[in-house]
């Protein structure tokens, strides 16, 4: 697509609710893992890591800030990578530790991009300039919302009773699975989507900012 080239130009055979029908799919698919794991994380970091019941709720509180979306699979699953019980406030330690931290901090890394950029993907499938793709952008946001709001109930109630009466690793990998189902589903929705045209950097424009207001004065100047 012409970056110069308006989304009017595309709107008969691009964007509109036909593209985010593949938003909705993501969003609904995403939100089934986040929601699950959110709901029973507490008692995974009591029952499998060992924490303390105030460090877990610590922990959760730290899950949800970094908006996470997976907990670590494969340490649910090998019984290596889990602590032993101890009397400490956290049992878990060295390598175990470093699993643990690590794969949540990749994953907040990754699923805070999705939940920062999936519904303005789906906004921009609409012509704000004209009437009826403002209309069009009000009814998508209700759909973005409710698509997400059935990946949350289909998460909170059926995916969060299979750790609870399994195995640990199924809930957390029925998530996995889930998001990565959305992601392909997303991809092959590519020949529909309206790009908007790119615009300067805001971070451009901050440093700019910056810039000038060091002019009058180099030795005040802090960036």
């Amino acid at each position: 697509m012409n970056p110069s080239t308006s989304l009017t130009t595309f709107n008969k055979k691009k964007g509109g609710f036909r593209a985010c029908m593949f938003v909705f799919v993501l969003g609904a698919l995403e939100n089934i893992g986040f929601v699950a794991n959110t709901s029973f994380m507490v008692l995974y970091f009591s029952m499998v890591m060992h924490f303390n019941i105030s460090t877990a709720a610590n922990a959760l509180t730290n899950f949800l800030g970094s908006t996470a979306d997976h907990n670590p699979t494969i340490q649910a699953y090998s019984k290596s990578l889990q602590p032993d019980p101890c009397t400490e406030s956290t049992c878990i330690k060295g390598r175990q530790a470093l699993m643990l931290y690590t794969s949540l901090c990749l994953q907040a890394l990754g699923a805070g991009g999705v939940k920062g950029s999936i519904a303005a993907l789906g906004a921009d499938q609409f012509d704000h300039k004209d009437q009826k793709g403002s209309q069009g952008l009000a009814s998508y946001l209700n759909y973005y919302q409710f698509s997400a709001t059935i990946g949350s109930i289909i998460g909170v109630t059926g995916v969060a009773w299979v750790p609870m009466n399994k195995d640990w690793f199924w809930g957390f990998f029925i998530g996995l699975v889930a998001a990565l189902i959305g992601f392909v589903v997303l991809a092959l929705g590519k020949p529909f989507y309206c790009f908007q045209p790119l615009a300067n950097s805001p971070i451009l424009r901050v440093s700019q900012v910056n810039l000038y207001s060091c002019l009058p004065s180099s030795l005040s100047c802090i960036v």
